[in-house]
């Protein structure tokens, strides 16, 4: 019986010091395996071991290719994690994203919104919040990687709406961005994916991962 956490490859090169932070404290405080690549690792799961993810993508592939029966994210851990140092933010508000990609992990929502409460964060909510939410950025906006189908296909090819995974123009990807992010009234919004984070910045705001603001010396 293991607890493995996967560290997402995307948000290792989106946020290469808030990752080695994440991992220093994960190391210290929790006793689980960090290991790379998702699609390198499935196999290694039992169905008595536990996956923890931060990529919604990766829990999608934990969930349908690997035999692990308990899949978790940090964010949960986090947000019950009585040791953490948690930043003081002094009642900032912050619009908060949702991902399509977790949209019906309301454990993952719930404790997002947890930890934004105890940084002292006020949270503006958006209109299409939790199951509501259909925005994963410009991810949503262009074909799929191929092994979308071969780890998720449940998940990433037959539960999409019609519109995703279509080949849209770059002026097009920039008009949707632009439109989702003229109805979200703070400049900086607060988000927990990384093509998430992506779309805001093309659309004009000023996206800020929840793991940034959770270990601010990172930044």
């Amino acid at each position: 019986m293991a607890t493995v956490y996967f560290s997402s490859c995307k948000f290792k090169a989106a946020y290469p010091e808030t990752f080695h932070q994440l991992a220093d404290y994960i190391n210290k405080h929790f006793a689980m395996t960090i290991t790379g690549c998702c699609r390198g690792n499935l196999e290694l799961l039992t169905a008595e071991d536990t996956a923890v993810f931060i990529c919604n993508t990766c829990a999608a592939f934990c969930d349908e290719s690997s035999q692990a029966q308990q899949v978790v994210s940090i964010w949960e851990l986090l947000a019950n994690d009585e040791e953490f140092p948690f930043p003081d933010y002094q009642g900032e508000a912050l619009a908060l994203q949702d991902c399509w990609r977790a949209y019906d992990k309301r454990p993952v929502q719930d404790a997002v919104r947890q930890l934004l409460r105890k940084m002292n964060i006020r949270i503006v909510e958006l209109p299409e919040n939790y199951e509501k939410t259909r925005f994963c950025g410009i991810s949503v906006l262009q074909p799929p990687p191929a092994y979308y189908g071969k780890f998720a296909p449940q998940r990433l090819v037959e539960a999409v709406p019609d519109y995703f995974f279509r080949p849209y123009t770059d002026e097009e990807k920039t008009t949707r961005m632009r439109a989702h992010c003229d109805a979200i009234a703070t400049e900086k919004v607060a988000c927990y994916c990384t093509a998430c984070a992506v779309g805001l910045n093309r659309g004009g705001k000023k996206p800020v991962h929840v793991m940034e603001l959770l270990f601010p010396t990172a930044q």
